[in-house]
């Protein structure tokens, strides 16, 4: 039988259980799902591996809830279909869906304590992860398909979340308004703001996070949206893809440090008013660029509203505000649009390599008073003349090396897993599975972790039949050669 027949199958029994909201007595205790269903009256139902949550269950302060390995399904919509944290949640290797494809569960929701997501998979949720207080480590896990955001993070939440992926989310994929110590690493952020417009793929909203080493690409807004309205927040964007969404990074009156990023083809064909690799706008802004590329966008960097920018200032003791961005190439048709300052503020862009050592070919790529009266100048003497050493290692910005992709067990009798090392690898999104016939069988999403980017093939085509015994091609995605192998499989 069929799996998600068997889901309906259970769906259909469980309306006798209903029950209630269910919350923990809170007297210290570590519960699972299975003493859940024995104790919570009803608000949880486990049927083999499986849980069925029929009504909101609140984990109070001091107890714990402690599972792994569970698919665990909602089978209420709204308030009624969301846990609430006050002590700690420590769950690995779970999932968390609707039982009914066609609606949406709330969200897991974290307001105090201590709390730990390892290797999990949460989709169809209206919000998957909301944390307003205490504190969150989630690694190695996949949020997709909400209806309004991936992971929301608000108050005083301390959250660390590394190798994550975020993606196909209708609205934001990380919203960040906590005021506590956010930390987002080497995580996929991609195709969010599927629907709602105006929603980056990460917003930071008065907040100071670090976004380290992540891919934040093809989301249908911006790939971050950085705003100030109260205080001096301080956010560091730090050694990022930041590529294919429908502008790059927009600042709003706020003064991140943005360095060693790679802000690359961030545009909507034929849209003029898209395509901005950094947009810097408003009188509090004043970010820092330090060892970025900025390159195939329709606008490099464009100033608005009194926005300032410190790109590249000689005279100041801040080696970070000393420049070495390399900005070039940014052009809508055939006008190349390198530094777009509409303010009539002039801005400092000096110590930048901008594609050429002529001096009137720079200036030519710069619009300034030079162009427009009510403009600002932009300063970029002296300019380098020759590509810059511009990221932490001195090479040249995410060099390519030698990339080495593991199947193993090989051969195998069931599951081939594949992990990707070396190279830059957050570049590469999936690996492809084909018969020696050069049918494709299957696509599988990589997925960040501490060791690589990995992923595994279930022996299954994507009609889920198993195939025969045999030797199969894999081929990695990649933006240069093309990388592949062969897989036997032995039953």
């Amino acid at each position: 039988m069929k799996p998600v027949l068997l889901i309906i199958e259970l769906i259909l029994v469980l309306p006798a259980f209903l029950s209630a909201q269910y919350a923990t007595p809170g007297t210290g205790v570590y519960w699972s799902f299975d003493s859940l269903q024995v104790h919570g009256s009803g608000t949880v139902t486990v049927v083999n591996d499986s849980v069925f949550i029929n009504e909101a269950l609140f984990i109070s302060a001091m107890d714990t809830l402690k599972d792994d390995g569970r698919r665990v399904f909602f089978t209420q919509t709204g308030t009624a279909a969301e846990v609430t944290v006050n002590g700690s949640f420590i769950v690995t290797g779970c999932s968390f869906d609707h039982a009914d494809s066609s609606l949406r569960w709330s969200s897991l929701r974290f307001e105090g304590g201590s709390s730990l997501i390892e290797g999990c998979t949460l989709q169809r949720a209206e919000t998957g992860i909301t944390i307003s207080a205490g504190q969150l480590s989630l690694g190695n896990s996949e949020i997709g398909f909400c209806s309004d955001t991936g992971i929301r993070l608000a108050g005083s939440a301390d959250a660390q979340i590394e190798y994550c992926t975020v993606h196909d989310n209708d609205g934001y994929g990380i919203h960040i308004t906590s005021e506590g110590a956010v930390m987002v690493r080497e995580s996929i952020i991609e195709n969010n703001s599927k629907i709602k417009s105006g929603r980056p793929g990460v917003f930071i909203f008065d907040a100071s996070p670090q976004l380290i080493g992540n891919e934040i690409v093809n989301n249908s807004w911006q790939g971050v949206g950085i705003w100030q309205q109260f205080g001096t927040a301080l956010p560091v964007i730090d050694s990022n893809l930041v590529a294919g969404n429908l502008s790059g990074i927009t600042i709003v009156n706020a003064s991140p440090l943005i360095r060693f990023n790679e802000i690359i083809n961030n545009f909507q064909p034929g849209n003029f008013e898209s395509g901005a690799g950094v947009f810097i706008g408003f009188s509090q802004a004043n970010p820092v660029l330090y060892k970025n590329t900025i390159s195939g966008n329709h606008f490099g960097i464009a100033l608005q509203n009194n926005g300032r920018v410190i790109c590249g200032d000689l005279a100041d003791s801040d080696s970070t505000h000393h420049g070495y961005n390399r900005i070039l190439g940014n052009k809508f048709g055939s006008t190349v649009y390198d530094f777009f300052n509409e303010t009539s503020l002039d801005q400092k862009a000096e110590n930048n390599y901008w594609g050429t050592d002529n001096a009137d070919s720079i200036a030519a790529h710069i619009v300034d008073a030079g162009d427009e009266p009510g403009y600002g100048v932009v300063d970029f003497m002296p300019y380098l003349p020759h590509e810059p050493l511009s990221v932490a290692n001195n090479q040249l910005p995410f060099p390519e090396y030698p990339v080495l992709v593991r199947a193993y067990p090989n051969p195998f009798n069931s599951r081939v897993r594949f992990r990707i090392e070396g190279g830059f690898r957050m570049r590469f999104s999936d690996i492809s599975v084909f018969d020696l016939t050069g049918r494709k069988l299957r696509t599988l999403r990589l997925y960040p972790t501490k060791n690589g980017l990995e992923t595994s093939w279930d022996s299954m085509d994507r009609n889920g039949r198993t195939v025969a015994s045999g030797i199969y091609i894999w081929k990695l995605s990649s933006p240069g050669q093309p990388v592949s192998g062969r897989i036997i499989l032995i039953k």
